[in-house]
């Protein structure tokens, strides 16, 4: 198979395009697959994923018992590209430190092409399922098939160090901080 030629970089020369970058167009394909603190959508299908994490620290007074979910606020992305447009199913999978697997839900997605065309799956909070410390999975499968792992590890925060943490300037008119400046009043 002839490899296809991409348009001249800066210095007039044609780069030529690994074969399996242009050979199946009915496949789907993973741009970013990322925990991350927040998600802009922009027009033009632009797609920034803000501050990746892959380790968070829980403290001990919010862990729910065992097997039950543990809601953290970061974001999940997943960008998908194909140049088929006929619907997926897409279904998200965790897989916990003790390798138990959960179902995480199954969504229809599409691609609207014609051409390459992207497909953005985004979650406001990320649901685990707790069942310790350690390093948790979150398996998406298209169609079948595993196209992503995202690894993230969990820790239990010690005490001491969530006594340490200040709160910031800016958080003033948070809910939780005008109910602890309300306190400090009364004392």
């Amino acid at each position: 198979m002839a490899r296809k030629k991409s348009p001249p970089n800066a210095k007039g020369a044609s780069l030529v395009l690994p074969p399996s970058a242009t050979a199946d167009k009915n496949k789907v394909y993973v741009a970013i697959a990322t925990f991350c603190e927040k998600i802009l959508l922009e027009t033009g299908y632009l797609t920034s994923a803000i501050r990746a994490i892959d380790a968070v620290m829980i403290p001990a007074a919010a862990l729910p018992p065992s097997g039950g979910e543990l809601f953290l606020p970061i974001s999940m992305l997943m960008l998908f590209r194909s140049e088929d447009t006929r619907d997926r199913q897409l279904k998200i999978r965790l897989r916990s430190p003790t390798l138990k697997l959960y179902d995480g839900g199954s969504w229809k997605i599409n691609f609207p092409g014609p051409g390459l065309s992207n497909h953005v799956f985004h979650t406001g909070l990320t649901k685990l399922m707790w069942d310790g410390e350690g390093q948790y999975w979150i398996e998406a499968e298209m169609d079948g098939t595993v196209v992503a792992w995202i690894p993230l590890s969990v820790k239990i925060a010690p005490a001491e160090t969530l006594a340490a943490v200040p709160v910031p300037p800016d958080a003033k008119g948070s809910p939780d901080t005008k109910k602890a400046n309300n306190t400090k009043k009364a004392r």
